[in-house]
């Protein structure tokens, strides 16, 4: 249960900080998100 716990305020983490990126970080982000996909 601990395990899903931390999880779960990782994702919350990781969201704030997206949001708070600005719009250019965002589509680097987005950019290297699909690459890291197409990659797996």
């Amino acid at each position: 249960m601990k395990a899903k716990q931390s999880n779960k305020t990782k994702k919350q983490t990781l969201l704030q900080w997206y949001r708070s990126l600005s719009a250019e970080d965002k589509e680097k982000c987005k950019r290297y998100w699909a690459k890291a996909k197409n990659i797996t």
